[in-house]
Formats: C-alpha cells, sequence, structure tokens
C-alpha cells in the first residue's frame, strides 16, 4: 500500500511539474489506477486483521472450553 501511495505522489508531482514532458492523461489514467489498487489493498487488510480477530476468539474459546472440562 505505501509503495502505491508513494506512486501516486511521483506521479502528480511529473504530471505537475513536466506537463509539457508527459502526457497528462496518462498520468492521471495510472493515478486512478494505483488509486483503486490502494482502496484494494487497504479493505483487504481490514478483512484480514478481522478474520485473524475472530479465528483468535474462536481458538480462545476452544481452550476455555478445554480448561473448563479438565478442572
Amino acid at each position: 500500500m505505501t509503495e502505491s501511495n508513494e506512486t501516486i505522489v511521483s506521479l502528480s508531482q511529473t504530471r505537475d511539474i513536466y506537463p509539457h514532458c508527459v502526457s497528462v492523461k496518462i498520468c492521471n489514467e495510472l493515478i486512478d489506477v494505483y488509486d483503486k489498487a490502494s482502496r484494494q489493498l487497504y479493505r483487504l487488510s481490514l478483512s484480514w486483521t478481522r478474520f485473524s480477530d475472530r479465528k483468535d476468539e474462536g481458538n480462545r474459546q476452544t481452550i476455555d472450553e478445554t480448561s473448563n472440562a479438565t478442572e
């Protein structure tokens, strides 16, 4: 995600500083692609975190049930 955001910044700077040397249209299209990728990666990281939290809760319940059964 960080690399994608850095690329967006670099493309924006290049577009703004050198509009006569680069295609502004292509820079804008690339910025859009990287922005979408960044948002998708962010959502994926949230999903992984939620999944991991649920998995940990399930493991804790299993451990609690096991320790209660042995007592």
